[in-house]
């Protein structure tokens, strides 16, 4: 084969050419003459790797990642659910307090509020007559449950003249049994009671006794059913001065608080 010599200039460019394109691979032409520090992710890997759609979310991924982090995360909650639980727990502030009258209510008892007046008769030596109208006594009573309810009941009267003065007072409790179970119904109740009575006189000292009985009587309601008619005959035994007998009748009107 014929030989060329070629000319000393063109010889040195392509000795330059030639050893300059050898510093680097020839596997892949998309290859860049200089590799950066970091990684990048070429369309033109896809030969050796993937395809570019997946070159292109890896690239995108961190970035994405990083936006929408503080987005998907919970910034807003903490003050929205400290609005909540402040609104709830005002709620239940609100609610208990109402919920326990409720439930109190519904526990406790009505209120029997009333007057009586009377006429009673003390077997004594002699006989004594005792006659109160229109108001005998005031009494209070409590139901325990639709059988039974407590009351106390009584009675102060005062007569004063020229310096002088006589008064007398009274104080019992009675518990009403009610065998029909309606506090102001059409039915008789049994009232038992304990009491003490007492007299004051000026100048002249006082005194006072025992005394406990037995009443039985009747709740005649109106059509309300918050007002009732209270009719009762009641027995009682004085224990004071060797002891007495007195027979009474009452007749009165009772309120009901509900």
């Amino acid at each position: 084969m014929r030989g060329y010599e070629l000319c000393p200039a063109f010889q040195a460019r392509t000795d330059l050419a030639d050893k300059t394109t050898s510093q680097f691979p020839t596997s892949n032409d998309c290859e860049g003459l200089v590799r950066p520090s970091f990684r990048v992710w070429r369309i033109c890997d896809i030969a050796a790797v993937g395809s570019s759609e997946s070159r292109v979310r890896r690239v995108n991924r961190p970035a994405v990642t990083e936006v929408l982090s503080p987005l998907s995360s919970n910034s807003f909650a903490p003050p929205m659910m400290k609005r909540l639980v402040v609104i709830g727990a005002l709620a239940i502030a609100v609610a208990a307090p109402a919920a326990s009258a409720q439930r109190s209510s519904q526990r406790s008892g009505p209120i029997e509020l009333g007057i009586d007046g009377g006429v009673s008769f003390l077997f004594a030596s002699p006989t004594l007559t005792h006659v109160a109208l229109p108001v005998q006594d005031f009494r209070l009573g409590y139901f325990l449950n639709e059988k039974a309810e407590i009351e106390p009941r009584f009675n102060i009267n005062s007569l004063h003249a020229n310096g002088g003065g006589v008064t007398t007072y009274g104080f019992e409790v009675g518990l009403l049994l009610l065998p029909h179970g309606d506090r102001v119904g059409n039915g008789i109740y049994l009232r038992p009671f304990a009491g003490v009575t007492g007299i004051s006189v000026t100048g002249g000292g006082s005194t006072n006794s025992g005394n406990a009985g037995v009443g039985v009587g009747v709740k005649l309601p109106f059509e309300d059913r918050r007002l009732a008619t209270r009719m009762e005959a009641n027995y009682t035994r004085e224990f004071g001065s060797g002891g007495m007998n007195e027979i009474g009748v009452l007749i009165g009107l009772s309120f009901f608080t509900r």
